[in-house]
């Protein structure tokens, strides 16, 4: 089977993953019979891309597994299809951002964000965050905290999302597809407040073109 690394799959135990998330041995949910063992996988690019058609599947009545509407549908012939998801199922909309301190920014942009000047913003194509050490409204210890909250956000709207200090000078900017495609879940921690989390140890790669960008703030 064929796609681009932001299709969904629903594995077995997982629930929805990017198929850029898939690995060897997980069990793909099917319409009727006995799960589909990931053999192998493997990504090819090339230089002139690859034709790719966009079609939406039209929300039921029915609910996908996770109780969200059903924008899914099975592909391929073995066991009635593997179960797919062409909606915009944990993608939402724009960008989030991780508020830092220079330390933080070099560290997982690998930029010299200390000789950035404020409102300087660099594109880079990969980041890699430590472990999380704020457990403000943090479902695990070692949880990063995003936010939708701009780079225009205020002093004290960052501090009432729990970021005070030189932590609000630096804006590491990622989308939400690129997280999906990573293999990388936001869940919502107080979302009435946006405040979001992400894995602690997470890394994300370009895929498909969408770089990442480091600004300084302030």
């Amino acid at each position: 089977m064929k796609t681009t690394r932001q299709h969904p799959f629903y594995v077995d135990g997982k629930g929805w993953l990017p198929a850029g998330g898939l690995a060897t041995g997980n069990a793909i949910v099917t319409r009727a019979g006995p799960r589909l063992l990931v053999k192998s996988v493997k990504w090819h690019r090339r230089a002139q891309g690859y034709v790719v058609y966009n079609f939406e599947v039209e929300a039921l009545s029915s609910k996908d597994a996770d109780g969200k509407n059903t924008h899914s549908y099975f592909v391929g012939k073995t066991s009635g299809g593997a179960w797919v998801h062409n909606g915009k199922y944990n993608l939402g909309q724009g960008p989030v951002q991780h508020f830092t301190d220079a330390a933080g920014a070099s560290g997982i942009a690998g930029v010299n964000a200390a000789e950035m000047a404020v409102g300087e913003s660099i594109a880079v194509d990969a980041l890699k965050f430590g472990k999380g050490a704020n457990s403000f409204m943090a479902g695990a210890d070692d949880d990063i905290f995003v936010t939708e909250l701009g780079t225009g956000a205020t002093i004290g709207q960052l501090n009432g999302i729990g970021v005070f200090g030189a932590r609000q000078n630096f804006a590491i900017q990622f989308s939400r597809e690129s997280a999906f495609a990573n293999g990388i879940r936001i869940s919502p921690s107080n979302p009435a407040r946006s405040i979001f989390t992400i894995p602690g140890g997470s890394k994300l790669v370009t895929i498909d073109g969408i770089n990442f960008s480091v600004m300084r703030v302030r």
